[in-house]
């Protein structure tokens, strides 16, 4: 059963910063819809081990513009520590998600073959995060000749989800379960125009 506890991650150098009114009424769609769950805006201070990876560590000590970088690890991280979901700041929530409780792990395709990290659900210490630390945990964000590891995060993703064992269909058409993973559409949690009829709206991705 995945927890009840929602996190996000909001990653500035500022102790005294605020979160803008879009992430404001994000988190506020979330209270409306999911009232019992636990809803954790996670810090860098609050990640106390970040430093442990050196991935991590560099994206932080590079500044602001390798924040979203680190946030790509810290979902895998903190699903795998503490299990819930892992919801992107500028993610609408349009319903509850007490439908998916039962699930071990929720995942959402955003593009044929790729898979978003805005909406994640997991019970804590699944095999497929495990494998993504272990990937973060050999990978540099600076590389040797100082550029940077710029990846394109969703299809890095689903490369990686078919490295560990969960070949999933390309274009989901309906949710598919792979072992104890359990993929869905699209029009699931990242449609491309807004629609109430979703779980989900990622506010960044809508074109």
């Amino acid at each position: 059963m995945i927890p009840k506890v929602i996190h996000t991650c909001w990653f500035s150098k500022d102790p005294n910063y605020e979160l803008s009114d879009k992430v404001k009424n994000c988190i506020d769609s979330w209270k409306k819809n999911c009232p019992d769950y636990e809803i954790k805006v996670w810090s860098i201070s609050d990640w106390r081990n970040f430093q442990d990876y050196p991935y991590a560590k560099q994206c932080w000590e590079a500044g602001v513009a390798s924040y979203a970088y680190l946030s790509n690890f810290f979902r895998f991280w903190v699903l795998y520590n503490h299990g819930g979901w892992y919801i992107e700041s500028d993610m609408i929530l349009n319903k509850g998600l007490d439908e998916f409780e039962n699930e071990t792990v929720v995942l959402g395709e955003i593009n044929p073959g790729e898979i978003s990290g805005a909406l994640m659900g997991s019970i804590k210490g699944h095999d497929l995060f495990k494998h993504f630390i272990s990937v973060y945990s050999r990978m540099s964000w600076i590389k040797k000749d100082h550029s940077l590891e710029i990846y394109h995060d969703s299809g890095f993703n689903g490369d990686e989800i078919r490295k560990a064992g969960y070949d999933f269909p390309k274009n989901i058409k309906e949710k598919t379960v792979i072992g104890n993973v359990s993929f869905f559409p699209k029009n699931y949690f990242f449609p491309k125009w807004y629609n109430n009829e979703s779980v989900s709206v990622h506010i960044g991705s809508l074109t």
